[in-house]
């Protein structure tokens, strides 16, 4: 066999190429390869090209020797392929499966069958069997147990599935012969039976209860109607042991009748029950008889904690519970005392208090999920005194061993996490959710009562195994260092007993994330030193180390081959060792000669200042400007004497960082020399001093100020009144008061009126009557170019408008808790010469537009919120554009609208509104329509361009770009694509569609690309159309 490392090309032995030895001489230059410092003289500029030049030709020879390498190791390991396929097949005629029994065979073929309940499929076990040989397909048709297993999906929805079912029932009952059954029967939920069986509307049902007495195992999801035909099975029930099952469809008589097909079933063990119409099916209403006393196992979905208690009473053998509890209403229940459960699954709301009713003694595992926070809930106690699982173990006198803890809804505090495990001290194993996993970790490593001797004796002494979980990017909230990682554990298992098993359970992105934060170094490290250390999937199936269990010894006949192979490849490595060096080398010297060594300070100044995060931000080591700080010295020179850089500060004010702050806002001011400041102050504490040092400090370079956000208690606003006379750079000023500090009659506060390039004015507040309303506030409002408020009465802003006679942007939002003020006959009229773009929030009743004329308008949003009580009726006689004076607004504006935004919660317009407004408008370039009215739009066009030919010919005459959300279905989508063929075919008298914008869900993406829809956009896009499909976040998907 020839295995010669030779070049067949020219014979050189490309392996004493490869060992030759190998250095780099010193580079003239090497004083300047490793800083920023570009070349100071022409000799040291020249000598950097020339020695670049020359490892780079190095380079070249060592690619050339690696191409031989690798061509002369790609033959041996074609030849190695062939050889070991003509060893595997002879070795596959003589191997042990070919001489195993049918007896154990069969046992084989029954442990390969799919998890029940599966689908009968010529893909999958058992039918596979049968296209294997011979042997198989007996061996599979003479196993009963392989044919026991019937499951019916969709059962009853037409006549073909009728027949194919009872085909397949009958195949699986001959060949399953007195072997017991499994059957999961499911019927659709629009349950409608057809009638080609009058005398017998469910035969697949009769078929299967003709053989009732090998029932072991029922799932069944069916209507009442047929769930009655099963009463024939009372009294047969001889081996039924597990019973699965939602009924539906219940009439009224249904509630009152007892259901008793499953009372007389002795070996009934375990039960699972659920319904899809919560708190009506036959369990909530009490007619379901079963032998409740002899089950040991019972799962329920969700039901009111009265229905479950009042289960529980009559289960008095339970071992397993598993229940969710929604809602709560904190119920009145009797105390439940189950003697033999030992193990209990609950997910509750995180008010629940029924866990102190429940009395355990024999309790050994629990498992408990928080599923949904209730709103303005703050316990002052922990979690495990308030819900009662204190309580539960006192009473109980339980040995919990094992706990599973679920946060589903981000509702424990770290004492209540803390206080939970140190109350339950006999703990062998805990497994935890991905919130409470990083909970743990950072308690262990950060907490000092978790590394102090007092506290560490109570907490979780008794821990043998831990599972965690990392779930997507989440590892990145665990410690990033491995020495920390590493010291975590070491802590945890120095003082609570040496746990002896730790999971991690994770997906493809957590896995990705624990490898790029050496996570999985540092558990092989603790799996050497005796720890059982497993990384699974959610299935359970180990991921880590699956390549070293997978080794297997290679065969005498290709040892010769793999030796040549691993020498090749030693010396192939070798060569990419020297060629990656050789580019170190090379890049080392290509970075002396770069351009951006040679760029100048002002313009490294301007690329700092465009990486600065967007206003407002605050201040960290990892990111801009302080982690500029971090590169070299050159670039923390140049970011240090950038004023802009500094020019930013954004805090949130406290008594307890009163130090920290003052040195922040003492830096900022003195690296941002006189550039003028945007400040965002913000405090959730009223107790915050007015004399605030950092208020001080700010204040005494107001004159610098360009932007001001204040969301600050009044008290504190007041205190800015010293720098009254002294903004004359104030560009841009928001305002949120966050008390009702400026609802009642309080003394004028004039800081800023005499800011005179004061443009931009943002108010917002948790109060209707705040400073804004009441005139508190004094501004340049006549001067003001843009004005954004939050939810007010249309009265209140009208008012407001008045002053403000040079705005070119408008944004606000009617509030729906004010009476309906918008009348108008109560508001005054408004001339705004300058406006160009409004944007409003109101009720669809509010007529309010006539009062208004723009005749500098070319935008125009609209969002139509929810009626409330106490607002105009809606006259629906009339088109929303007249109804609202839209209508009139244009007409005594005479401006030229080129842009429109319709948005609506719910479906408050009709086709009648939507064309009546877009009738008027022939100007319009460009619109943007929500959801439901993108659906009407398209619908509407599609019938009226089908009745009268010339509908879209006379809507919308000038318009280029369209913004939709995507059509839910086909036919919605047919009506996009008639629309914009029509749009694209340039008829007289109408521009063509230049521009669509799509709103995307995750599911309508998913849906969008799994048919042709987007083969669709994409050759409208290839005939010059501007197409774009974005999420709801704004975030464009690649077509």
């Amino acid at each position: 066999m020839d295995s010669s490392p030779f070049c067949p090309n020219c014979g050189v032995d490309a392996l004493t190429v490869a060992n030759k030895e190998f250095t780099i001489e010193s580079s003239p230059v090497h004083a300047l390869l490793y800083s920023n410092l570009p070349p100071s003289t022409l000799g040291q500029s020249n000598a950097a090209r020339q020695t670049l030049q020359e490892a780079q030709n190095y380079l070249h020879d060592v690619d050339k020797n690696i191409l031989q390498i690798s061509a002369a190791l790609q033959r041996l390991l074609e030849k190695r392929t062939v050889l070991h396929n003509y060893v595997e097949a002879h070795k596959g005629i003589i191997s042990s499966l070919r001489q195993v029994p049918n007896e154990i065979l069969s046992e084989v073929f029954v442990h390969a069958l799919p998890t029940f309940p599966f689908k009968m499929s010529e893909n999958q076990m058992p039918l596979l069997f049968e296209r294997v040989c011979k042997r198989w397909k007996d061996t599979s048709r003479s196993t009963p147990a392989l044919w026991s297993y019937i499951s019916l999906e969709d059962h009853g929805r037409n006549i073909g599935n009728i027949d194919r079912d009872l085909k397949y029932i009958s195949t699986c009952l001959a060949r399953s012969g007195e072997y017991p059954l499994s059957i999961s029967l499911i019927g659709p939920t629009d349950f409608d039976p057809v009638t080609k069986y009058p005398e017998n509307r469910y035969p697949a049902l009769v078929m299967l209860a003709a053989h009732s007495e090998r029932w072991r195992r029922l799932t069944l999801r069916v209507p009442m109607e047929a769930a009655r035909k099963l009463e024939m099975v009372k009294g047969r029930l001889s081996l039924l042991s597990s019973l699965d099952l939602e009924i539906y469809n219940l009439v009224e008589a249904d509630h009152t009748t007892l259901f008793d097909a499953f009372s007389l079933a002795p070996k009934l063990r375990h039960l699972e029950t659920s319904s899809m119409y919560f708190a009506h099916d036959v369990v909530t209403t009490g007619v379901f008889s079963i032998p409740w006393k002899g089950l040991t196992s019972l799962v329920m979905d969700y039901r009111e904690t009265e229905v479950i208690w009042g289960i529980l009473l009559g289960c008095t053998s339970l071992v397993v519970l598993e229940a969710i509890i929604y809602p709560d209403h904190r119920a009145q229940v009797h105390d439940v005392k189950l003697q033999y459960l030992r193990s209990l699954s609950l997910t509750l709301p995180s008010s629940s208090t029924m866990l102190s009713t429940l009395i355990l003694p024999a309790l050994t595992h629990a498992c408990f999920m928080i599923e949904n926070l209730d709103d303005d809930f703050e316990p002052e106690e922990a979690w495990h005194v308030y819900s009662g699982l204190d309580k539960m173990l006192s009473r109980s006198r339980c040995v919990l061993l094992k706990l599973d803890l679920w946060d589903n809804a981000n509702y424990f505090r770290e004492w209540d996490f803390v206080e939970c495990l140190e109350a339950v001290p006999s703990l062998h194993e805990l497994i935890l959710c991905p919130i409470l996993s990083s909970l743990l970790l950072k308690y262990i490593l950060y907490s000092s009562g978790a590394c102090s001797g007092a506290t560490s004796e109570m907490f979780l002494p008794n821990l043998k195994e831990l599972v965690l979980w990392a779930r997507d990017a989440q590892p990145n909230y665990w410690p990033h260092n491995f020495d920390l990682f590493l010291r975590s554990f070491c802590t945890f298992t120095s003082h609570s007993g040496l746990i002896q098993s730790f999971k991690l359970r994770t997906d493809e992105d957590g896995l990705a994330m624990c490898r790029k934060l050496g996570i999985l170094e540092t558990l092989r490290v603790l799996r050497s030193e005796g720890m059982d250390v497993k990384v699974v999937d959610r299935d359970e199936n180990e991921q880590m180390n699956v390549a070293l269990k997978a080794l297997l010894k290679l065969q005498k006949d290709l040892f010769d081959l793999d030796e040549s192979i691993a020498y090749m490849r030693a010396a192939l490595q070798r060569l990419l060792s020297k060629r990656s060096t050789l580019r170190e080398y090379a890049n080392a010297h290509k970075g002396l000669v770069s351009p951006l060594r040679r760029l100048p300070r002002e313009i490294l100044s301007e690329i700092f200042y465009h990486t600065l995060p967007a206003f407002p931000f605050k201040l960290s080591k990892d990111r801009s400007p302080l982690v500029l700080d971090h590169v070299c010295k050159q670039w923390r020179d140049v970011s240090r004497s950038t004023p802009a850089l500094w020019s930013q500060i954004s805090l949130d004010l406290s008594i307890s960082k009163v130090d920290r702050h003052v040195q922040y806002a003492a830096t900022c001011l003195t690296r941002s020399g006189d550039y003028p400041l945007s400040i965002s102050l913000g405090s959730g504490h009223n107790s915050v001093p007015s004399q605030h040092p950092v208020l001080t400090m700010l204040t005494s370079h107001s004159e610098r100020w360009l932007t001001l956000d204040l969301k600050l208690p009044s008290e504190l606003i007041r205190a800015l009144s010293a720098v009254k006379g002294r903004l004359p750079t104030l560009r841009d000023l928001r305002v949120f008061a966050i008390d009702s500090g400026w609802a009642h009659d309080v003394p004028p506060f004039d800081a800023f009126a005499s800011a005179a390039r004061l443009r931009h004015f943002n108010a917002s507040s948790g109060m209707l009557r705040d400073i804004v309303v009441n005139g508190s506030l004094v501004i340049p409002w006549k001067d003001l170019t843009s004005l954004v408020l939050d939810e007010r009465g249309c009265g209140d802003i009208w008012s407001i408008l008045q002053n403000c006679t040079h705005l070119v942007e408008l944004e606000a939002t009617f509030s729906p808790s004010t009476a309906p003020e918008d009348n108008t006959l109560h508001l005054p009229h408004l001339k705004l010469m300058h406006l160009r773009s409004l944007s409003l929030s109101l009720p669809q009743s509010s007529n309010s537009l006539s009062t208004l004329t723009l005749p500098a308008l070319e935008q125009a949003f609209f969002k139509f919120t929810e009626e409330f009580q106490g607002f105009l009726p809606v006259d629906g006689s009339r088109s929303w554009h007249v109804r609202s004076g839209f209508d009139a607004l244009l007409s005594q504006s005479s401006c030229t609208l080129i842009k429109l935004s319709l948005h609506e919660k719910g479906n408050s317009l009709t086709s009648q509104d939507l064309f009546g407004c877009l009738e008027v408008i022939p100007s319009l370039i460009e619109l943007d329509l929500s959801s439901s009215l993108s659906i009407r739009l398209l619908r509407d066009l599609a019938e009226r361009t089908s009745t009268v030919n010339t509908t879209q010919d006379k809507i919308l005459p000038r318009l280029r770009k369209i913004a939709l959300f995507q059509p839910p279905n086909r036919i919605s989508w047919d009506h996009l694509w008639e629309f914009l063929k029509f749009r694209r075919e340039g008829r007289d008298h109408i521009e063509i569609l230049q521009s669509l914008k799509l709103t995307s869900s995750n599911h309508g993406w998913l849906e969008c690309t799994q048919t042709r829809n987007l083969d669709r956009l994409r050759a409208f896009r290839a005939k010059g159309m501007d197409v774009e499909i974005v999420d709801r976040s704004g975030n464009v998907r690649w077509l």
